[in-house]
Order: structure tokens, then sequence, then C-alpha cells
């Protein structure tokens, strides 16, 4: 499976914003059963930086691409060993005012407990986890190809993912779906957020009950 999306971020490109100005690339395996794809490799770039975050089977990297599209400055990522949420950065979309509103309702329990919030989401989320930039990803109604590129660069860089209820994130090859998932530095901020979340009564279907 190839699942790439070519420019996250063109409104503000168009807007001559140079800021979160992305494109991602997976590819999964395609065995029988779609649920248990892997991915092969991944890339997120940052298109007015030139940095590029991306990962083979085992291990997650950032480099800097040349002119001639060459990864220079290479290095191994790793996340971040913050476990408390009032020490705690978390980047979730909130640009836009459809998910602006509604999330900031949705998850005031959460968002006051924390000690900043990047507004920006999609596959770089995942990456600013996987590279200690983050610390929490909370991806609240993320269309398909927003989650698997960085998702898989997440995954090797060893941080903790899962849907909002705690469970792994299949592979799925509906395009249309959307999801919520939860990508985390520690194991113990990850138990944290879980635990605020089912507290208050939230399901992986919050906000997705009429897609």
């Amino acid at each position: 499976f190839f699942v790439s999306d070519p420019f996250d971020g063109s409104l503000l490109y168009k807007r001559n914003i140079p800021a979160f100005w992305y494109t991602a690339l997976a590819i999964y395996t395609r065995p029988d059963n779609i649920e248990v794809a892997e991915p092969l490799t991944a890339v997120v770039t940052d298109l007015s930086s030139g940095v590029v975050q991306y990962c083979d089977s085992q291990t997650a990297y950032e480099g800097v691409l040349d002119g001639f599209g060459k990864v220079n400055e290479r290095r191994e990522i790793t996340p971040n060993d913050t476990t408390e949420l009032a020490d705690a950065f978390l980047e979730t979309y909130m640009m836009k005012p459809p998910f602006l509103y509604p999330t900031a309702e949705i998850f005031k329990f959460l968002f006051t407990k924390l000690k900043f919030i990047l507004p920006n989401g999609g596959p770089c989320g995942f990456c600013d986890v996987a590279n200690g930039r983050i610390d929490i990803y909370f991806g609240h109604k993320q269309p398909h190809n927003d989650v698997y590129p960085g998702l898989a660069v997440a995954e090797k860089a060893g941080c903790v993912i899962s849907t909002f209820e705690g469970h792994p994130v299949r592979f799925d090859d509906d395009v249309e779906r959307r999801y919520n998932v939860l990508c985390t530095c520690t194991e113990e901020l990850h138990e944290k957020v879980l635990t605020l979340l089912a507290e208050n009564g939230i399901k992986d279907t919050v906000g997705l009950e009429d897609d």
C-alpha cells in the first residue's frame, strides 16, 4: 500500500505563510489480512526548511535535504522522556474553525493540564513526538493520509501509539475513514492521558459519529 499526502499545509502556502508545509509518503506491506500490514518505509518532509524525518522497517531518522534531494546530517531520532502532564507539550490540529472550537471545548479537561499546545496536526504531529519536539500528538478526527506516514515514523522511533480507548491502531485501506489517535513519548504519559479520556467518557468514535 502507498499512502501519500502530497502537500499538507496548502492553505498556509496560498497565503504565503511559510510554516507547516509538509509532504508525506508511506509504503506498507499488502498481506491478505489488511490489519496486519506493516510499514516498510515512510518519509515526512518539511518543505519550508528541508528537514526530513523518515524510517525504514527498523529505525527512524532525521536529516536535511540538499538541492539534489540527498539527505545530509542524518541522525537517529528518539522521543522525550516526559512523564507528567504539567510538563508536556501537546500538538493537535486546531487551525480551521470547525476544529478549533469543538476540540477546545470537548477536551478542555485535558488541555488545561498541559504546559503548551501547538495547534498543528497531520503526519508531522507524529514526527514531532518522534524527534522530541513535542510530547503528545493528539490526533482528533484525522484523515487516513494524515495518519499512516507519520505513525510509521513515530512507531519506529519508539513512541507509544493507540486509539483514544487504548486499542492498537491497525492499518486500514478505507481512505475515507477518520481516526482518533494518541501518540506519546512515554508509556507513563500515555496512561495518564488515557485515564483522563476514560474518566470523561471519551470513546474512539468522539467526533466521528457522522463520518
